[in-house]
């Protein structure tokens, strides 16, 4: 998957998702793909913000790889 129709996805998401079920699904797709695929990072960055707002920085940390 590329980057831009990974965008896409991550958007249409927000607008069919909140919540814990957002979180997941981002989860999900990034899991889902093999690292280094550029749709990956779309996943991970939109995941990463998510936890963020929701207050949850350890997990952030543990996507840059800074985590247990």
């Amino acid at each position: 998957m590329d980057f831009e129709d990974a965008c896409d996805i991550a958007e249409d998401l927000q607008f069919d998702l909140s919540g814990e079920e957002l979180i997941d699904a981002y989860r999900e797709r990034a899991d889902a793909m093999v690292p280094g695929e550029p749709g990956r990072a779309v996943f991970l960055g939109y995941l990463g913000e998510f936890l963020a707002m929701a207050g949850r920085p350890e997990e952030t940390r543990c996507l840059r790889g800074g985590g247990a």
